[in-house]
């Protein structure tokens, strides 16, 4: 059941063209819209209702910004229509298309002008309609709703003849381009902005990050994902012991001390006036936002976007003063600074160059989440366009997307393992050495060149194909090597590399007139691989032991201070609810996740190493060796969370021991859903597992036993097409049960896979 993974010639772009579909969406044309979303987008478009007068207040507010930096009377043919128009309120879609058929078709900064008036009027009537001054209704928008706001915008500012509208350097680092400015009395009334941060390392000086706004904000994230950061800030009186974390500062924009869209410099000033205060950030309001997500910063309430370092992330924007404004918004700087100037120069970068790069990003994605649905539903042939659009998409790019191969790989998000999740190989090598043509040594990241290398040769390796895994494996480990040993990606990389080397000379010498040698090498590599992973293991261990420490002392701060509430409340006579969301147990701070996932990944690499070890003794005839290392896989085992890699573990241990001649216990039974022996092996087929499923299927096998997914053995067994498993396990099952109960579980099982196979989705 192998896969074709090359990129679909009947489609040359991640997108539809609506204007490529006669007769159809004539509201969308000139729009490019993904392909899974055209549909939802043109109800988007026939539903939503938009009044005249939003779309000429909001016209007022894209040609002040646009006037402001290009001069006066921009946009004028698009009042003079919208002031013809006689109907005082239509839906999105007939705005649109009166539009395309009222402007002159040779006028495409007017039909831009437009698009762009419609989509900020499109996301003001949306947070109006779905926000109070404390919240907003839902984290996650309607996608179809956004992506044609998205597109609308998209199409205004890097379209023939686009609307001009320049970006500026943000004190917090990102890159902005004002859409839309209402200011009453000097004040900003609306304003809607895109903000860009790119993978440039600008991200703002981190003593001067913490800030509040003016007018009350909401923020729509369009691309890449940030962590938003709350914080409680206290003004220390005297007589307070607390040592000041930082100084109040308040933001001097020139021209009066008034925000302008086209400032030149912006300057924090503390001018002997700012207080000490004592800043403790709100850990149970921390929250990491991503595609189509949105969030409020109420007026006055201190906080910070952390977008990571080497990713792209962009959100849209909208301050709103309607619900809730303040004069007095300050940031926060080291105690004792007095002024913190803020070039806004955006060093080169155009605002067509940043939307590309949004855009692409946006993209990408869009297929992984479009990817992912499909594989989580099983709809395996719809994965594979989404896959082969990101490959497209990437390819397509003017040059724009710094670390572009980069963005291409986390989209994917390992799709070749995918492939493998019922055993199908075949497309996964073709993947990897798409992947491996854009990016090189001398082309792309190293660590991503490597990771690719690692991959690939786990492939081949389930493939049977140990030579070619052996190649791929030896330069994963020579690049990881060479580079610096001291930074735990490489040292990861490293003793990876060292333990799936000595897997394959393993299996290598089982055939190999040059066994002896071979052994004695894969024994070198999995000895290296294991040290090394207790040394990370320990490093890691240390951080979770911190982290937990710091979790400890931050819950009881909050205990402190919640009882400290409680007498104050007391003797005031002031009734006070019961803080459920403040108690220690709900608001302490999480052990960070990825720490946790690490120390798994670390265990489960000593587990498979020891197992590994055990086999290579037991093959070289040291029985007190291999029985020693086999008995400490299985305690590893134990504390596995991965029901797969626990079974894979438990089947290499056995059979070691089996090997040494050390008498076995009997298997713990299992009960659906979980992963068997059986379940592990046959998801994974290969020559090296079908000789472990012979070994296993004589004895209690549990081939009853299905997974999360619903999928037994016999159900992987057909779905990946391997004849020798399928028959071994129909075999085993026909000495069980009776015959017309082994036909009919056959049946299902051919059912699921040409499901599979035809993208339909997996039984429920």
């Amino acid at each position: 059941m192998a896969h074709d993974s090359t990129p679909d010639p009947s489609h040359s772009d991640a997108s539809v063209k609506s204007s490529c579909l006669p007769g159809l969406f004539d509201n969308i044309r000139g729009l490019a819209l993904p392909w899974f979303k055209v549909k939802a987008v043109d109800n988007v478009l026939r539903r939503t209702t938009l009044e005249k007068a939003d779309l000429l207040h909001v016209f007022d507010g894209v040609r002040f910004v646009v006037n402001s930096t290009q001069g006066d009377n921009h946009g004028e043919p698009v009042k003079q229509w919208l002031d013809s128009v006689p109907a005082l309120s239509l839906p999105v879609g007939e705005w649109r298309t009166k539009a395309i058929k009222g402007l002159k078709k040779d006028d495409g900064l007017s039909r831009n002008f437009f698009d762009l008036v419609l989509g900020v009027a499109l996301l003001r009537h949306h947070s109006r309609s779905t926000s109070t001054r404390s919240a907003i209704k839902d984290r996650e928008t309607d996608p179809a709703l956004l992506e044609l706001i998205w597109e609308l915008v998209r199409t205004a500012l890097t379209g023939p003849s686009p609307v001009d509208l320049p970006p500026l350097r943000s004190a917090q680092g990102f890159l902005s381009i004002a859409l839309c400015h209402h200011n009453k009395e000097g004040n900003i009334e609306e304003l809607f902005r895109l903000h860009v941060w790119l993978p440039d390392g600008q991200r703002g000086d981190q003593e001067f990050v913490i800030h509040t706004h003016q007018p009350w904000a909401r923020s729509w994230i369009m691309a890449g994902k940030a962590t938003d950061h709350r914080f409680d800030v206290e003004e220390l009186e005297e007589g307070d012991t607390r040592t000041p974390t930082h100084e109040t500062m308040r933001m001097d924009w020139g021209k009066g001390h008034q925000y302008t869209t086209d400032q030149k410099l912006s300057l924090a000033r503390a001018d002997g006036a700012g207080k000490l205060v004592f800043t403790t950030e709100r850990l149970a309001d921390k929250e990491t936002h991503g595609l189509d997500d949105s969030y409020c910063v109420p007026t006055m309430d201190y906080h910070y976007t952390q977008a990571p370092f080497h990713e792209v992330h962009t959100t849209l924007f909208f301050f709103d003063s309607s619900l809730g404004f303040t004069q007095n918004a300050p940031i926060l700087g080291p105690v004792g600074a007095s002024l913190h100037p803020q070039p806004r120069d955006p060093m080169g970068n155009s605002t067509v160059g940043l939307v590309d790069v949004a855009h692409a990003v946006r993209s990408l994605d869009m297929l992984k989440r479009a990817k992912g649905t499909a594989h989580k539903e099983h709809v395996w042939n719809h994965a594979r366009k989404a896959i082969s659009d990101a490959i497209y998409t990437c390819g397509a790019l003017r040059g724009a997307l710094v670390g572009e191969p980069a963005y291409l790989y986390l989209c994917l998000d390992e799709p070749w393992k995918d492939t493998g999740r019922v055993g199908t190989y075949d497309g996964a090598p073709q993947i990897l050495e798409e992947l491996l043509k854009k990016i090189t040594p001398s082309t792309g990241p190293r660590w991503l060149h490597t990771a690719l290398q690692g991959e690939l040769g786990s492939i081949y390796r389930q493939m049977g194909r140990l030579d070619s895994a052996k190649r791929a494996f030896r330069t994963q480990y020579e690049w990881a090597r060479g580079s610096d040993p001291k930074n735990p990606r490489w040292a990861r990389g490293v003793y990876h590399a060292a333990r799936e080397l000595g897997v394959v000379n393993f299996l290598l010498s089982q055939t190999s007139k040059n066994s002896t040698a071979l052994l004695a090498e894969a024994i070198k590599n999995l000895q290296e691989s294991v040290e090394g992973v207790r040394s990370l293991k320990l490093v890691a261990e240390g951080v979770a032991k911190d982290l937990k420490q710091e979790e400890e002392k931050k819950a009881a701060e909050l205990a402190h201070k919640v009882e400290l509430a409680r007498r104050e409340a007391e003797k005031s006579g002031i009734p006070m609810e019961d803080p459920q969301n403040s108690s220690p147990n709900q608001a302490q701070i999480q052990v960070e996740e990825p720490s946790i996932i690490k120390l798994q990944q670390l265990h489960a690499w000593e587990a498979l190493g020891q197992a590994r070890l055990a086999q290579c003794y037991a093959a070289r005839g040291d029985r007190v060796e291999a029985v020693t290392r086999a008995k400490e896989s299985l305690e590893l085992a134990g504390e596995l969370l991965d029901g797969t890699t626990r079974a894979f573990v438990r089947v290499l241990a056995r059979a070691a021991l089996r090997k040494a001649g050390e008498p076995l216990e009997g298997e713990e039974p299992l009960a659906s859903p979980a992963v068997t022996p059986a379940i592990a092996l046959c998801k994974y087929p290969s020559k090296e597992h079908l000789g472990y499923l012979e070994e296993l299927l004589p004895n209690h096998a549990q081939l009853d036993v299905v997974d999360e997914r619903r999928y037994s053995a016999l159900d992987y067994a057909v779905a990946s097409g391997d004849k020798a498993m399928e028959a071994l396990v129909t075999q085993a099952l026909e000495q069980a049960l009776p015959q017309d109960a082994v036909l009919k579980l056959l049946g299902d099982a051919r059912q699921k896979a040409a499901a599979i196979d035809q993208g339909g989705g997996a039984a429920t």
